[in-house]
């Protein structure tokens, strides 16, 4: 008799994400934005998959988003994910588990989903292997009014980006 594992495999993912969720997002969390989330905040759906990491020859370079690609934050690139998204990303081999946002656009290597950044791939000890099986809920970006209001309480200066 042949066990179909994909079912339980489901059923198992599902219970994890659950109980992942109903914690504050910055419990086992290694990111700063993990702060945003609320013990109510539900993840819009889980994904599993491959994902494999980017740093040194993009350091510097422009992201899709128009930011400053920087290998030593937080951040990781989507093909089709909004752009502010944020992802408790975890490594199913060792547990660890950190929040990312998404700013740039890729992978573009097939059965690859999410290419992190090297200092998430770093912490969650995917360097040495360069791609990984990945566990990954996915929270909204935050509402345009609350990035309004967190700007407009910033001096003209740094709104602007211009030094007066």
């Amino acid at each position: 008799m042949t066990i179909n594992r994909l079912p339980i495999t489901l059923i198992g993912l599902f219970l994890f994400f659950y109980m992942v969720s109903c914690s504050t997002g910055h419990v086992g969390s290694l990111h700063q934005e993990s702060r945003d989330l609320t013990p109510f905040q539900k993840p819009q759906f889980i994904l599993q998959g491959k994902a494999s990491w980017y740093g040194h020859p993009f350091h510097g370079r422009k992201t899709a988003n128009g930011e400053r690609y920087n290998m030593y934050e937080y951040t990781a690139a989507h093909k089709s994910l909004p752009f502010g998204t944020r992802l408790l990303v975890i490594n199913p081999d060792n547990q660890h588990s950190l929040m990312v946002r998404i700013n740039d656009r890729g992978p573009y290597i097939p059965g690859r989903f999410l290419d992190l950044s090297y200092a998430a791939a770093r912490d969650l000890g995917m360097i040495g292997k360069g791609v990984g099986t990945v566990w990954v809920a996915v929270y909204p970006p935050p509402p345009k009014n609350q990035i309004i209001a967190l700007s407009s309480s910033l001096p003209a200066s740094s709104v602007s980006g211009r030094d007066e």
